[in-house]
């Protein structure tokens, strides 16, 4: 017997057992379609042909057709609403009324985006109504229908390499599914522990509602000059961000970026990545002045010692120009920034657009609410900053690496230190966890991911530096050489944090950064 045969038997044996469960407990009759639902999606996973499935790659198809239904997530709506999906990258093919929608995550301890197969259910009269090669009749009259993006459908009537086509059909979020006269689109896509047989349903620590999505910042205008953006108890009386620069002072500096888009997609580590990444930098010298957040709808849990970064330069990922101008600012101005760490860790689409968060709560995705890597390298370009340490946990972080590459040139003085490569889903948050399990006092940069265990991170962490031994320094800036030959008093005293310059040095660097204008 070979696996795929052994592995089919198993889930027609769990299928049985869940059908003696549903009789005995005599489940409502929402909960059993939707287990009829949950079973003919899964069923129609192991039926199909690798070698000829449009929404994912062969490898991955073969693994996900491997994967029990124990360690996926299930999502449904009621029935019988009328419901229109929306995603945030891509509309959706077969995007009109729909009387249900279900999602299986197959992979539920990796970032978004990761590979979500979504299907639609309809009532047909026969199951003549429900033929074709994305369909499946399930009987009691309801049809099974694979939702693809509409780029995918265009795909299928034409000849085209399948390798573009993958790209154009795979689904990495969940959709935002709304009834269809619903004008405040809250989402009716909803995990269901009431399902036996699934993993258990995510539980975040975030706690933003979806009935409030999209309400709080109906007064932060993106793309004017608007002067209020409020969130919560966050109010900022400007989108400007303040940069913190003093004359003669030069200092260590941090930039935590943490969109979220909606509830849904903020992982249960999601605020402990912060909270990591935020007392490694404390640990380290950092300022709590100088370390600036930006995260989700800027409601965080202040538990576990996140009272004094909440407080403290604590944003909305809702604000991209200020996220943009921020980093920009710093680069702009010579001997303000000794080194400047950069942390993203927000959903990612394949193409290399990082999700803010969804500001209108319509679901898609706009301009002003994406960070796009191809933006962040106009941002860092020639920078003027002693160092940039860039840290990217998040799926398809690899495409930080690609962008910058291309020009070089323009980021002398950039490393990057990605949780995978460009094809890869960043998982849990174990590449955030191994940064800060790592004693940074004398520890080399540029041998951080070379160091890494094999065992400790399931992607392949990638590490790219424009110009030899641009991260031959500790995190905050001491060369790796002499470091060692330091005290703990003389590192703080002469690198971390913040340090005067000499009056001399101070207008030196600057007629220098004049002259090169």
């Amino acid at each position: 017997m070979d696996a795929v045969t052994f592995v089919s038997t198993i889930l027609s044996i769990v299928s049985i057992c869940l059908g003696a469960r549903v009789s005995s407990q005599s489940l409502r009759s929402d909960d059993a379609e939707s287990l009829q639902w949950a079973r003919g999606a899964l069923e129609f996973l192991r039926e199909q042909d690798c070698s000829q499935m449009l929404f994912t790659g062969e490898s991955e198809c073969e693994r996900l057709k491997s994967i029990e239904a124990g360690r996926m997530n299930y999502y449904s709506t009621n029935l019988g609403n009328d419901y229109v999906s929306v995603l945030p990258d891509s509309g959706l093919s077969r995007g009109g009324i729909h009387d249900a929608v279900i999602a299986l995550d197959p992979y539920p301890n990796a970032n978004f985006g990761h590979l979500v197969i979504v299907f639609y259910i309809d009532r047909v009269n026969s199951g003549e109504r429900c033929i074709g090669n994305t369909n499946k009749y399930l009987g009691n009259g309801f049809c099974l229908q694979l939702a693809l993006k509409n780029r995918c459908y265009n795909a299928l009537h034409r000849t085209m390499q399948r390798r573009h086509t993958v790209g154009r059909c795979q689904i990495n979020f969940l959709p935002l599914v709304h009834e269809r006269f619903d004008n405040t689109k809250r989402q009716q896509l909803e995990c269901r522990n009431s399902v036996t047989g699934f993993a258990p349903c995510p539980v975040s620590q975030h706690r933003a509602s979806e009935s409030n999505q999209g309400q709080f910042m109906n007064n932060c205008e993106l793309n004017s000059n608007s002067r209020r953006c409020m969130s919560g108890r966050v109010q900022t009386p400007s989108l400007r961000v303040r940069t913190r620069c003093k004359i003669f002072e030069i200092c260590d500096q941090a930039i935590l970026i943490s969109g979220g888009w909606r509830g849904q997609a903020i992982r249960p580590w999601t605020e402990e990545n912060l909270k990591l990444t935020y007392n490694m930098l404390r640990t380290n010298g950092f300022k709590k002045q100088r370390i600036t957040t930006f995260f989700a709808d800027g409601e965080m849990q202040d538990t576990d010692g996140a009272e004094e970064q909440t407080s403290n330069n604590f944003y909305p990922a809702t604000q991209k120009l200020a996220i943009r101008n921020h980093i920009a600012e710093f680069c702009s101005m010579p001997r303000c920034v000794d080194s400047l760490y950069i942390y993203l860790n927000s959903p990612m689409t394949s193409d290399g657009k990082m999700l803010l968060w969804d500001t209108n709560g319509n679901g898609i995705a706009d301009e002003s609410e994406t960070y796009s890597v191809r933006e962040l390298a106009s941002d860092l370009q020639d920078c003027a900053t002693n160092h940039v340490y860039l840290v990217a946990d998040q799926s398809y972080s690899g495409t930080v690496i690609d962008e910058l590459y291309q020009s070089a040139f323009a980021y002398r003085n950039v490393a990057v230190f990605t949780s995978g490569k460009v094809d890869q889903y960043a998982w849990d948050n174990e590449y955030t966890k191994y940064w800060a399990s790592v004693n940074h006092t004398r520890q080399c940069l540029g041998t951080l991911t070379k160091d890494v265990a094999p065992s400790s991170v399931t992607s392949t962490p990638q590490f790219w530096e424009a110009e030899q031994n641009s991260a031959n320094t500790t995190l905050y800036g001491a060369p790796c050489n002499f470091a060692k030959f330091f005290t703990m008093r003389e590192l703080k005293r002469e690198y971390m944090g913040c340090q005067n310059l000499p009056t001399a040095h101070w207008f030196i660097k600057f007629s220098r950064g004049d002259s090169e204008k």
